[in-house]
């Protein structure tokens, strides 16, 4: 799924809306972890996980899921249709500190500047379009490393024994 794709790409943990054929209300979990495949979510105990593969979560995902994330700078706006000024100043120092270093600080939204969005759209695999919205917001701000943001792991290594032939989404406990 094309949405599931684009969570991957934006790096973020996320809540899912699942719906059981026998449940009459959906379910939700919280997306931690994509790794060697498997994907990990927190149940709703904080001590149960659950790991899935993608084929088993597509046959119980809604499609819908809801990412949080925080405008650490409070860039308003989409940049340059609707943006005010000092958001055009604020993104430009975020670029220069991720390493555009030949950003020009102006309230021009220049082809450099627009260059550099692009690189960095097409580098986490999202719309290329020149415009900064709230999915290229986010992996500018994954770029700046000093920004807290909690990311999905992907170096954890599953313990394959923890997995249910008969269930795979049913819920374990680390």
């Amino acid at each position: 799924n094309n949405d599931f794709d684009l969570i991957k790409k934006l790096n973020l943990p996320a809540i899912f809306e699942f719906q059981t054929p026998e449940d009459l209300s959906p379910k939700y979990l919280t997306l931690i972890e994509i790794a060697k495949g498997n994907i990990r979510f927190l149940g709703s105990n904080i001590n149960v996980f659950i790991e899935a593969q993608p084929g088993t979560l597509k046959k119980f995902w809604t499609g819908r899921s809801f990412v949080f994330w925080r405008n650490f700078l409070n860039c308003k706006g989409n940049i340059p249709v609707d943006a005010p000024k000092e958001s055009l100043i604020t993104l430009k120092m975020l670029l220069r500190d991720i390493g555009f270093k030949e950003i020009d600080l102006s309230t021009r939204y220049d082809e450099y500047t627009r260059k550099a969005i692009n690189n960095l759209q097409e580098k986490h695999g999202i719309e290329i379009d020149g415009i900064v919205g709230t999915k290229t917001k986010i992996v500018i701000y994954n770029e700046k490393k000093d920004l807290e943001i909690p990311h999905l792991s992907s170096n954890q290594i599953f313990d394959k024994s923890k997995n249910s032939e008969n269930n795979p989404m049913e819920e374990q406990s680390p």
